[in-house]
């Protein structure tokens, strides 16, 4: 079976097999760069002499870390909170009823719909939800103290390795599964066959970015348009992702990437253009890119109907 990443190069920067796992699975996993972080703390953790500042950051380097676990396993349905419930603070304010964070609960609640997706056993949730806020704390300044002594923080860190060994490993486990059915489903023919394997992508397959790209990327057939349609997988093209600090960015849709390649086929191009009609309003950069490929696509008086949508852009931004 074709693995979404290439194997990581051999490096021997690493204290232990536990610490060298952690960074081949995040090569393989969630992306190279997850896993230079990650291998670049090790360095900084394995120095005889540490600098001052290696609590803060090793910090900043997990936190990368685990917000590139989150953008790559959050479910494709998932549409993060702008408001507290409480208090309808926006993000990025400080909730005047309890001091605390928006942020903090809106991480919390990705964590929950990822646990969920995957079926993370309670231990391996649990973990991962309790670094919830922790990292971004120990990332930043001290008031105008000291900077955090690392050995201070060794046993924390420790905790932090074994936390993305569980996680790792139970997304690898989940995912050797999930990537074995998406190649049973992308070898189905015929009307029925492919309803009975939309069904199946919906009910068995977590819609998140790799596991969605796996099989959008393979899929070349129009044939499943309608069905797609039907379950509503083209219906939320994916949403802003925040970090702890508010900032906003986007991931690409593998749907509208799909959607794309087939608006090139004369036969398909009635279906792609009723549905790209339902979300050409999306605020995702990576999305809009999509349509305007299709646009080039379509014929000239379907392309025409989508410009008045497409001219709101710039306004909006």
């Amino acid at each position: 079976m074709e693995q979404p990443n290439l194997y990581p190069p051999p490096v021997s920067d690493f204290m232990d097999g536990r610490q060298e796992r952690i960074y081949k699975r995040l090569y393989t996993r969630i992306g190279e760069g997850s896993a230079i972080f990650y291998r670049e703390a090790c360095q900084l953790r394995s120095m005889k002499q540490a600098f001052a500042t290696t609590a803060h950051l090793v910090a900043h380097l997990f936190r990368e870390i685990e917000s590139a676990l989150r953008a790559v396993t959050l479910p494709d349905t998932y549409q993060p909170s702008e408001e507290c419930p409480d208090c309808r603070s926006k993000q990025g304010e400080q909730c005047p009823t309890c001091g605390s964070w928006f942020e903090k609960s809106s991480h919390q609640k990705a964590i929950i719909a990822i646990a969920d997706a995957y079926e993370l056993d309670k231990s391996t949730r649990k973990q991962w939800l309790g670094l919830s806020g922790k990292l971004h704390g120990y990332a930043h300044r001290n008031s105008l103290t000291h900077p955090r002594p690392y050995a201070e923080y060794k046993a924390f860190y420790e905790s932090v390795d074994a936390t993305f060994d569980s996680i790792l490993a139970f997304l690898e486990r989940k995912s050797s599964r999930v990537f074995l059915l998406i190649d049973t489903l992308l070898v189905s023919e015929g009307e029925q066959a492919i309803v009975d394997s939309v069904h199946q992508l919906k009910e068995r397959v977590p819609p998140n970015l790799v596991t969605y790209s796996y099989f959008f990327d393979k899929l070349n057939s129009y044939h499943w348009l309608v069905s797609l349609r039907s379950k509503g997988i083209f219906k939320h093209p994916s949403g802003a992702v925040y970090d702890e600090e508010g900032r906003l960015s986007f991931l690409p849709w593998p749907q509208s990437r799909y959607l794309a390649r087939m608006a090139k086929i004369p036969e398909a191009q009635n279906t792609v253009f009723e549905i790209i009609l339902t979300f050409v309003d999306t605020e995702n950069v990576y999305v809009r890119e999509d349509i305007i490929e299709i646009a080039l696509a379509l014929p000239i008086h379907k392309a025409a109907q989508l410009l008045p949508n497409i001219q709101k852009w710039k306004v909006k931004s």
